[in-house]
C-alpha cells in the first residue's frame, strides 16, 4: 500500500492513505476514492463485501489484483488486473497497470484510501 501510495503521488499528484480493509466500516469514504490491492483469495468474500458496502455509499474503488481473483469480481467496473501473479519482475505489465490506475484515479476523487 505504501508503495501504491508514493506511486500514485509521483505519477498523478494524488495524496493517498493507507488504511486496513477492516477499518473501511469505521470510516467515512463519502466521495473518496479507494484503492484496493486483492491478492490472496482467502479473504476475497469478506474484503469484496466491505468494498462493495463502501461503493454504495458513493465511494469510487479501483482494484489491483490477479486475473484469477478478477473472474470471482462482481459489480466493480475499475479493476487493474494481472496474469496469475503479479509481475514483479516484468516492467511492462507494471507499468501498463500504474498508468491504467492512474487513469481511473484522475477521473475520480482526489483523495484516496
Amino acid at each position: 500500500c505504501l508503495e501504491a501510495r508514493a506511486k500514485l503521488w509521483h505519477i498523478a499528484g494524488i495524496d493517498a492513505d493507507c488504511i486496513k480493509t477492516d477499518m473501511l466500516p469505521h470510516t467515512d469514504t463519502t466521495g473518496k476514492t479507494i484503492l484496493a490491492i486483492i491478492s490472496n483469495k482467502d479473504y476475497l468474500h469478506h474484503s469484496s463485501k466491505i468494498l462493495h458496502k463502501a461503493q454504495n455509499q458513493g465511494a469510487s474503488v479501483i482494484i489491483v489484483t490477479t486475473s484469477n481473483i478478477e473472474a470471482d469480481l462482481e459489480g466493480f467496473d475499475k479493476i487493474v488486473a494481472f496474469g496469475d501473479s503479479v509481475p514483479i519482475f516484468n516492467i511492462l505489465p507494471i507499468t501498463a497497470g500504474l498508468y491504467k490506475t492512474a487513469v481511473f484515479a484522475n477521473d475520480s476523487a482526489k483523495s484516496f484510501f
